[in-house]
This record gives structure tokens, C-alpha cells and sequence, in this order.
């Protein structure tokens, strides 16, 4: 089911569980509107768009766009971060 999602971004917030043991800058975000119904260690792994100029590893509380490459819950990378659901608008980050 959710190796189609739709070509879009999506606004996650990270929640606790396990600690991505290869430092690679991965959390696990709860997917809003999409995986609200699984227990937080269930939750995907989401990787730093490193191309973004993203500095640090968003703590848990912190609220991410996300975008799934080709549409697999399991490939997704954020590349924008802030402390509140009010993330700014693509057209603000897509070149920063």
C-alpha cells in the first residue's frame, strides 16, 4: 500500500524509537495522515537530503517535509526542519 504514495511532500514529526546505528543522520518520523496507527518503533527511517545544506539531526518533536522517492515509504529524505508544524513554503528552500 504505501509503495505508491503520491509524488508529493509530506509533513512528519519525528518521534523516539530506535537510533539509526549507522549515524547516517536517519530518524524515524511519524508520516501525519499516513502512518498515525503505527507504535513509534514501527515508524519510518527518513535520511538527510544532504544537498539541502542541512546541518544537524532534528530532534525528536521536530517537525520535517519529506518527500518518498517513488512513492516507497521506505525511501524518503527530508530536507526541511522547524520546532513547529509551520514549515516554510518549498519555494523558500528548494534552491538553499
Amino acid at each position: 500500500m504505501f509503495n505508491e504514495l503520491p509524488d508529493k511532500d509530506y509533513t512528519c514529526i519525528v518521534v523516539g524509537g530506535s537510533n539509526d546505528i549507522s549515524h547516517r543522520g536517519a530518524v524515524r518520523v511519524k508520516v501525519l495522515g499516513v502512518t498515525d496507527s503505527y507504535e513509534d518503533d514501527e515508524q519510518p527511517y527518513v535520511y538527510p537530503a544532504l544537498c539541502m545544506g542541512l546541518q544537524q539531526v532534528p530532534e525528536v518533536g521536530y517537525y520535517l517535509r519529506v518527500r518518498f522517492m517513488h512513492g516507497d515509504l521506505n525511501c524518503g529524505y527530508y530536507y526541511g526542519m522547524s520546532q513547529t508544524q509551520e514549515l516554510l513554503p518549498a519555494a523558500f528552500t528548494e534552491y538553499y
